[in-house]
């Protein structure tokens, strides 16, 4: 029988501690745990979801401002429609002191992530647009 989640989990939270200052820690990691995970995915797991400095909580009323004024601002300083959103990711970690996830997807509870950021953005620039995605 395989090892839980849980159980994974734990062991990439225990080695990302005893690698943390190797230049290559997700691949040492991956060899270390085995069980057919890549060095790609314990580093996907590690950034969205058990690194303990990533703020799960919902967006505040501030926050969500912040994020409507910096993407209005961002694209007036940029020729790109692109939004860089792990930049917003690193301001807003030093605004508010939250960090917030890169990749972690929308979960049911609710709470906002970067990707989460990046659909709030979205959802509420089509609504102003007058369109729904």
């Amino acid at each position: 029988m395989g090892k839980s989640k849980r159980t994974i989990d734990n062991e990439i939270k225990n080695a990302v501690n005893e690698y943390k200052n190797e230049p290559n820690r997700y691949v040492m990691i991956s060899k270390k745990i085995g069980k057919g995970f890549t060095s790609k995915q314990i580093r996907q797991r590690w950034l969205s979801h058990l690194d303990p400095s990533i703020c799960h909580e919902e967006l505040n009323e501030d926050e969500k401002n912040y994020i409507i004024e910096w993407v209005k601002d961002y694209k007036n300083n940029n020729s790109s429609d692109k939004i860089c959103w792990t930049k917003l990711i690193s301001e807003m970690n030093s605004k508010f002191g939250k960090l917030r996830s890169e990749n972690k997807p929308p979960s049911a509870s609710g709470l906002f992530t970067c990707g989460q950021l990046e659909k709030y953005w979205s959802k509420r620039h089509n609504i102003n647009l007058g369109t729904w995605v």
